[in-house]
């Protein structure tokens, strides 16, 4: 064994740049996987669900994710005015073409969105079309995402919302998590 080897501190500095490593490529993986969303969300509006070039898209969505969830216990990125996050870091921003899918959730009330690691390829697509909608052209009728998600009965998938109707935090959201595949959080069981 060479002293390098043996030696604790070079161990550690080892370990501190394999975690940074493995963490960068979790946050490009997640950055590839909304792209390809924002890709689906775009040639649906153009062209239709039945496009070839829309269900390669969505194909990439639910093969990334998926994927992706075969290394990670859960996806869990957080919704902000202007960008997503994941542990911490942005993986889009409105800058990088995600300003429709960002708002359109944040403005839904979207908060956090979770995705644990044994949801079905089915549960997968359904977020995909969920998200991937134009909720800016949304008229009072139609669901808003909350409601869409509850309909679609999703038992891995999360959505944290502002919730409207209790007191505001420190950052003007009053926040709770309402898991909608459930029916549990403000008003449900």
């Amino acid at each position: 064994m060479s002293d390098i080897d043996a030696d604790p501190e070079t161990g550690s500095i080892e370990a501190d740049h394999d975690e940074h490593l493995a963490q960068v490529q979790a946050q490009t993986q997640i950055r590839e996987i909304f792209q390809a969303l924002i890709k689906h969300g775009r040639t649906t509006r153009l062209y239709g669900a039945a496009h070839h070039h829309t269900v390669s898209f969505l194909q990439a969505f639910v093969d990334g994710l998926a994927y992706f969830l075969t290394q990670h216990e859960m996806l869990m990125v957080e919704v902000e005015p202007d960008q997503l996050i994941y542990n911490g870091k942005q993986v889009l921003s409105s800058d990088s073409h995600g300003e429709l899918l960002i708002y359109g959730l944040y403005s839904e009330g979207a908060r956090a969105i979770g995705v644990d690691s044994n949801a079905p390829r089915e549960e997968l697509q359904g977020l995909a079309e969920l998200l991937s909608r134009d909720w800016t052209r949304r008229t009072e009728f139609d669901d808003d995402l909350i409601a869409a998600a509850w309909r679609r009965e999703f038992t891995h998938v999360h959505i944290d919302v502002a919730d409207r109707f209790s007191e505001e935090d420190e950052f003007g959201d009053a926040v709770i998590r309402e898991d909608v595949m459930l029916g549990k959080g403000a008003g449900g069981t």
